[in-house]
């Protein structure tokens, strides 16, 4: 389909003259969205489900081409010992992710776009994001903070870089001393919503 005369692409080293400009905004210059839209989108999901069944999940990478956890299996192996089930977003449907983070308790995953489903998680909700020390950004903070999520991260001992060195999508090893004690820091605390059940 050929493109429309009157539709550009704008490309560096490109100047365009017009008389008038039909653009999309940028509805935020943070990492999160503007609090009128999580509402919104919290409100259009409002009636998936919660799914309870996995209440502490780990959600993992193994399948994606970086920000793998290369020690997964031993760590893995420390989360179950705390109930936690392992998840794989890619092989549930969306309304399934939806309700399985609106479900948590906890969730524990390296830096990701999964974690943008954190936008569906409860108040009081808890997250732990892994990262490589080679690349950490905060949006997912961001979103944390905005939600009333308590958040908590852990920067991996090392990296593990291939041929093709990205310092965004590096491999990481958890420490899993570290993790092992912020989950137990987190889970010691009841959430919000909990207290505020109770208090009712």
């Amino acid at each position: 389909m050929p493109t429309p005369e009157w539709l550009a692409e704008q490309f560096e080293q490109q100047a365009k003259e017009a008389r008038e400009i039909i653009a999309p905004s940028f509805v935020s210059p943070a990492y999160v969205a503007p609090p009128w839209f999580l509402t919104d989108l919290r409100q259009r999901f409002a009636d998936v489900v919660p799914a309870h069944s996995a209440a502490r999940i780990y959600v993992s990478r193994g399948d994606a081409p970086g920000r793998r956890v290369k020690n997964e299996e031993a760590m893995t192996h420390l989360l179950a010992s705390f109930n936690f089930t392992t998840v794989q977003l890619e092989r549930l449907s969306f309304i399934e992710q939806v309700a399985l983070f609106r479900g948590a308790e906890i969730v524990v995953a390296p830096h990701g776009a999964g974690l943008s489903l954190l936008a569906f998680a409860r108040k009081g909700a808890a997250v732990v994001e892994l990262f490589a020390p080679s690349y950490v950004n905060p949006m997912y903070w961001c979103l944390a903070d905005e939600l009333s999520l308590r958040y908590r991260c852990c920067a991996g001992r090392d990296s593990a870089r291939g041929a093709r060195h990205d310092l965004v999508r590096d491999d990481l090893t958890v420490d899993l001393e570290a993790l092992g004690s912020t989950v137990e820091s987190l889970l010691a605390v009841r959430p919000v919503e909990a207290r505020e059940q109770t208090a009712s």
